[in-house]
């Protein structure tokens, strides 16, 4: 699903960047989103 919005991003006028590298921000991030612990952030667009 995440191929499918950048494929179809720039034709809208968006310009998408994959941030796989904040899964091990999880702890940072997730309380901030409130968003459970248990779960785990993995990709962000």
């Amino acid at each position: 699903m995440t191929q499918n919005i950048m494929v179809v991003a720039p034709g809208r006028g968006w310009h998408t960047a994959p941030k796989e590298a904040w899964s091990g921000l999880s702890e940072i991030i997730l309380p901030s989103l409130g968003v459970d612990p248990d779960h785990k952030l993995v990709c962000v667009i």
